[in-house]
């Protein structure tokens, strides 16, 4: 359900884990809905913060393809930041 990344180092070859793939849309957003689309159906937490660090919504996610409900956002950028399976995953998206 991640990216795995090899690297070749003076120790050897490391695995790295890379955050979770993530898909939103629409972006730009402007019908009060948000799609996310997860690469598994593991149960994810989301939060929506706005460029000043506030969180201002979260949901749960519970399979691959969610809406989450964005109308109360005012017209702005926001980071979505999913935490699934503990590694977290932020996009950027605009609210028109």
């Amino acid at each position: 359900p991640y990216l795995m990344v090899y690297v070749n180092g003076p120790l050897g070859q490391q695995e790295i884990k890379i955050t979770p793939a993530l898909n939103i849309y629409p972006n730009p957003a402007n019908n009060g809905h948000l799609t996310v689309e997860l690469d598994s159906e593991i149960s994810a937490k989301a939060e929506i913060v706005n460029l000043n660090g506030q969180a201002v919504a979260s949901y749960i996610l519970n399979s691959k393809v969610n809406t989450l409900n964005i109308s109360e956002l005012s017209t702005g950028v926001y980071l979505l930041k999913v935490d699934q399976n503990g590694l977290t995953s932020t996009q950027k998206f605009m609210v028109k």
